[in-house]
């Protein structure tokens, strides 16, 4: 009975909600790594107007030649996101973010007759920023321009599509 009113109450709770639960995914434009990356997102409603949410961004970035060298690098980073909803009406929401995250480089390198090695870094990355959702019924629009201020410093804008799943 317990079990049964809180799946109840969790479902109703989702519904009434700005959004309720969200996935998807798109493309991200870092201007500082000049770099464009792959993102999967999540939203969650836990009030009217405030979301919680993640996203994962996996930066496609080129190996570079030169002189018989080679450079190879893997980016990536991990973020948890909070929304603040300014304004939700006719089928646009507009929202504040703030975020903190894990970003990850790794970088390869091969000189020959030197030898090859390679280092890695992870930093904390905290950001700010805003959105804009426009909902085309069975899915959502979504551009989010964020500033990181820490891990890859750097003004980031992410464009793509959610899922609603509520």
């Amino acid at each position: 009975m317990l079990l049964f009113f809180t799946i109840s109450s969790w479902s109703t709770l989702s519904a009434q909600n700005s959004g309720g639960l969200t996935f998807g995914g798109g493309i991200t434009y870092g201007f500082e790594l000049e770099e464009v990356g792959i993102q999967a997102t999540g939203t969650y409603a836990i009030h009217d107007n405030i979301r919680i949410g993640t996203d994962f961004i996996y930066w496609i970035s080129d190996d570079d030649n030169a002189f018989g060298a080679s450079i190879s690098s893997t980016l990536f980073e991990i973020n948890v996101n909070l929304h603040y909803l300014f304004y939700n009406n006719n089928n646009l929401i507009i929202y504040a973010i703030g975020s903190i995250g894990m970003h990850q480089a790794n970088v390869s390198f091969d000189v020959p007759e030197v030898g090859s090695d390679s280092v890695s870094d992870t930093e904390l990355g905290l950001a700010f920023g805003g959105g804009a959702e426009y909902d085309l019924g069975p899915i959502i629009f979504y551009l989010e321009p964020r500033f990181f201020i820490s891990g890859f410093d750097q003004l980031a804008i992410s464009a793509g599509l959610k899922i609603p799943l509520n």
